[in-house]
């Protein structure tokens, strides 16, 4: 007759120990899930904008005149100017 072998219980308190490859795995991915919702949030941020006469895409997917875009309920207008880097390359 053999000798009873005891096991450690695994208990859902106590999940199983992960071998060193899997727990570095696991460590990798979730790296890169959280590198992934960075670049998303950070295209989210993003303002589609035609780059020939500056209308906006709204999260309609509709192409608006910037002016319209910028002042939805009429309440405000846009004017327009030159910056100090763009006015010194002009000179």
């Amino acid at each position: 007759m053999r000798p009873a072998r005891h096991h450690a219980a695994v208990t859902p308190d106590t999940p199983p120990k992960e071998s060193a490859f899997a727990d570095r795995s696991r460590q990798a991915f979730v790296l890169a899930l959280q590198t992934a919702r960075a670049e998303i949030e950070g295209l989210r941020e993003l303002l589609p904008v035609c780059a020939w006469y500056g209308a906006v895409r709204d999260a309609a997917v509709v192409w608006r005149a910037r002016e319209r875009w910028l002042a939805p309920d009429g309440g405000s207008s846009v004017t327009h100017g030159i910056c100090p880097d763009c006015a010194a390359k002009q000179n």
